[in-house]
Parts: C-alpha cells; structure tokens; sequence
C-alpha cells in the first residue's frame, strides 16, 4: 500500500484535497443551505418583466407551514442575503422561505433596490411595482407548494427593511407580521404611513451610519436624509397602540448589520438576529 501511494503522488493529493473539501462541503452547509444557495434561481413574469427568486422548501409541507419572506438590501443579490441571514435554518422543519430579488439596473448609475415609495435603486427610480410583485409571488408560491397563505410573515434588511415596511403598510391583512433590521419609515420629506396595525419587530444598532440611528443624511448616500429610529418606532407604536405588538431591539454596538451575521464565519448557520425574528413570528 505505501509503495503504490508512492508510485501514485498526485493521485493521492486528489483524493485528500476532495475529501478534506467534501467534509468542509458538509461542515460549512447545511442541509437547507445547500437546498438554496447552490440551486438556480426560479423566475416569474410580473407585469411584463420577468423576476427571480429563490426558494427554501421542505421535502414535505402541512397546514401548519408557514411562509417567510426575506428581502435583501440595497445592491444586494437574494443568494448573499440568504447566505448571511440563514433564515431557512431558523425557521420551523415545515417552513418555506422566499428570497425574492428586486430589479436589474437598466443603467451603470443604478443600483439594485426596492420599491419602497420613498427609496431606492433600481426599483424605486423605475417605479417599479415590487409590492404587485411579492404579493403575485406569495400567490404563486402557496398554489405551487400547495400551502395556505393564512401564515405568511416578512422580513428584510436595509432597503429590504424599507421594502418590509411598506409591504406591512399596503397589505397588512396579508402579513401575520413583520420584522425591520437597519431600516426607516422614511426621510424628513417622505414618510410611510400605515393606517392598520400589524405586529412588527424593529431591529437597529446605534453605530449605524449607512441608515443613521439618529437619523440625518446617511454614510453612503446624501441624497436621503433619514429619520431617527425612534421616530421609526414610534409611528409604529402609535399605530399599534393596544391592537398589535411593537417590538424594538436595539444593539448598542452595532453598525448597518444583520446581528450576528455570517460573513467570514460560515459555519454559523442561524446568526443570532435570525433567531429573534422567527421566534417573533412563531409567537404571532
């Protein structure tokens, strides 16, 4: 056996190379992550224009399923934001997660971004209807999974956070609930302004200077100047009042971050603000 390992060096390498990446292969995915971030995105036609997604099904769904929707952030791709969130491996065994992605820039001076009727990118410079288009994409989901769309929650981050909030606004008898990381109800000139309750969970650090938790123009862009978050909270605590939960988590040490994300640590499969999120979903 030694000699022919000998007589067969490069042979050898191989096999060891393509056994040590086949066991960090297994070690850095899991299951659901390789359901997701290796698969191709699904697409769909929307209004003329076709859109991506991607898609984090069970092998098998129940009455009980529930349907998440995870929206990325400006100049964001879905595969990066479902890489980093890991949403699918803190939801329920049952659970589908959609991870639908905003418009293509039709320019080199656009970005990537939602529709969120007060920001950004290439969605809300084309006004494109991304709120038809989630709502169109839910439908879809639920008749192919065959699943109900009684337990449909959303989530997102940044510009997906915006995107999270204006869908909760448009369509709150759509959401079970939702949840806002890093994100604004709007600018010093232009406000959501949602007029029924929903249960919402808003999540920001205080050394966030890309969507500033003390409000202003932000790091990244001078075009938008932002409100604080506590004027973000309160329109929403004012809302809700007594009618539905507002919950607010805020991470003193934190910038523009998903909490406890995972960028260099791959193995981190469900980051800590995941975690928060579908337990405040599985509560509502």
């Amino acid at each position: 056996m030694v000699a022919w390992l000998r007589e067969h060096k490069v042979l050898t390498v191989f096999i060891f190379a393509a056994l040590v990446l086949l066991s960090i292969y297994f070690l850095v995915f899991s299951s659901r992550d390789r359901g997701v971030l290796l698969s191709r995105q699904h697409t769909f036609v929307y209004d003329e224009i076709e859109r991506s997604y991607l898609l984090s099904a069970p092998k098998q769904v129940s009455d009980e399923s529930k349907i998440i929707i995870g929206l990325h952030g400006f100049g964001d791709s879905p595969r990066r934001f479902a890489y980093y969130t890991g949403l699918h491996n803190a939801v329920g065994a049952g659970d589908v997660v959609i991870y639908p992605s905003a418009v293509s820039p039709r320019s080199d001076q656009e970005k990537t971004g939602w529709n969120a009727s007060f920001c950004c990118g290439s969605g809300w410079i084309n006004k494109v209807d991304d709120v038809g288009f989630i709502v169109a994409l839910i439908d879809k989901v639920a008749t192919d999974l065959s699943i109900s769309t009684d337990r449909v929650y959303v989530t997102g981050f940044s510009n997906g956070a915006f995107m999270a909030q204006r869908l909760a606004v448009d369509y709150p008898d759509r959401f079970k609930a939702v949840a806002a990381v890093s994100g604004s109800a709007g600018t010093t000139t232009e406000k959501l302004q949602p007029k029924e309750p929903i249960p919402i969970l808003l999540m920001h650090g205080e050394q966030d200077t890309i969507v500033p938790y003390d409000g202003g123009v932000g790091s990244s862009d001078p075009d938008f100047t932002w409100i604080t978050f506590s004027e973000t909270t309160e329109i929403w605590k004012t809302l809700n009042a007594d009618a539905a939960n507002t919950k607010v988590i805020i991470y003193p040490d934190d910038g523009h971050t998903w909490h406890n994300w995972r960028i260099l640590n791959s193995w981190n499969h469900s980051p800590k603000a995941s975690e928060e999120i579908i337990q405040y979903f599985d509560s509502h």
